[in-house]
């Protein structure tokens, strides 16, 4: 996976409770690091759709840390908040996002 600087809601909206469910990486001295949220990291890099983001996204499913179900779950929460990224084309974003789910079938 590549590193970036940026983090999902520069690109889509995430849940509230991104927080809590952005897993856990390592601890050094006082500093916690965790990954953010995995669904929304999914959705920002389907949403982009470069080659190297749907890679991510594929060895996620692969390596069982998305799964196509969960990842619909997760749109249709976020779906409603598309509005405030006037860029995104809701339907567009709709269709990207359930073509990937589907092309992951069952993979977890």
């Amino acid at each position: 996976m590549n590193v970036e600087l940026a983090s999902p809601p520069d690109f889509v909206p995430v849940r509230s409770d991104w927080n809590e469910r952005s897993p856990f990486i390592r601890q050094v001295g006082a500093a916690f690091f965790h990954h953010f949220d995995l669904y929304a990291q999914a959705v920002a890099k389907i949403v982009r759709g470069h080659h190297q983001d749907n890679q991510d996204v594929r060895a996620m499913a692969r390596l069982g840390l998305i799964a196509a179900a969960e990842l619909r779950q997760y749109f249709a929460i976020i779906e409603p908040d598309l509005y405030r990224y006037p860029a995104l084309d809701p339907v567009s974003v709709r269709r990207a996002v359930t073509a990937f789910a589907d092309s992951l079938g069952t993979a977890r």
